[in-house]
């Protein structure tokens, strides 16, 4: 099996049911998103959605379909960056609402699993 695999298997097994459900009790009712990507930068776990959007229409979209314009170059690197190296990066955007501009800091740091990173949270 290729490392992509594995990574995909492992990340499975911690997404599992069981997995979400402690997912969610631990980080649903955090004030920060808290979401899990694949290896490919998909979205495989949000503990909640920003208003206008759904969990089960957020989960499995590419990251990037939510990214500001102009900021998917920047989320792309910091993430490549921890997928490099296993360390963790962060990097802000802005969105514009209703109410004027919301500046987020977007942390991103490794899932590990024997060593390897498998995904990002």
């Amino acid at each position: 099996m290729s490392d992509e695999g594995q990574s995909f298997g492992a990340l499975d097994r911690l997404l599992s049911a069981r997995g979400r459900a402690t997912l969610d009790a631990i980080t649903g009712r955090a004030s920060d998103v808290i979401g899990v990507l694949d290896t490919h930068f998909v979205i495989r776990y949000l503990n909640w959605a920003a208003p206008g959007l759904t969990r089960e229409n957020v989960v499995g979209q590419s990251v990037f379909n939510l990214v500001p314009p102009g900021y998917a170059e920047t989320a792309r690197e910091a993430f490549e960056q921890v997928m490099r190296t296993a360390a963790p990066a962060c990097f802000e955007t802005m969105y514009r609402d209703e109410h004027g501009v919301l500046v987020w800091m977007v942390r991103v740091g490794p899932i590990l699993e024997a060593g390897q990173v498998i995904g990002l949270g």
